[in-house]
């Protein structure tokens, strides 16, 4: 499992979870939403790419801001134990999402991630991929588990073209920059 977040106990700490177990992750997640729409609306390079990913946030973001108003509602979601490792890791993707953003959005950072991944096999397209697989998958995850009340963003089949139309034009426009 991946290190836990400050201030955040790891799911094996817990019998039984409730909405106080998932504050905060809730805070974090918005957190990092709020950051990855500061550094989209900043955006210098890749804006297709960012616009992909700030977008499915954008809409968790939204979705998780109701489960947070609503509590009481969705108590059932909250004491079922299982949810909360899909939740941290939703929030850890999210989390690598803002870092990834903000690297590749700014000329400064995205020279340095280009130096550093130019010749691995973790290159800008498949981490790009790699964190719309994760997201999605925790998405669905979290999409069941609330019986289909909530949508934490699980594109359509449609999404996946425009996404890879995002990253081969912003992949050729890079090239061109760098």
């Amino acid at each position: 499992m991946a290190q836990p977040m400050e201030g955040v106990e790891p799911v094996g700490s817990f019998q039984q979870t409730d909405f106080e177990d998932f504050s905060p992750l809730i805070t974090e997640l918005v957190k990092y939403a709020d950051k990855i729409g500061e550094s989209f609306d900043n955006a210098e390079l890749n804006k297709r790419i960012c616009s992909v990913l700030f977008k499915r946030v954008n809409d968790a973001a939204g979705e998780v801001k109701i489960l947070r108003q609503l509590k009481d509602d969705y108590s059932l979601f909250f004491k079922k134990r299982e949810n909360y490792p899909n939740f941290y890791g939703f929030v850890k993707t999210i989390e690598k999402i803002k870092t990834f953003i903000m690297d590749v959005s700014q000329l400064q950072g995205a020279h340095k991630f280009f130096d550093k991944y130019r010749s691995s096999e973790f290159s800008m397209d498949k981490i790009f991929r790699n964190h719309i697989d994760d997201f999605e998958k925790y998405a669905d995850a979290l999409n069941n588990a609330s019986d289909g009340r909530l949508n934490f963003g699980k594109s359509k089949d449609d999404q996946k073209i425009k996404d890879e139309e995002a990253i081969s034009k912003d992949m050729q426009d890079i090239e061109n920059v760098i």
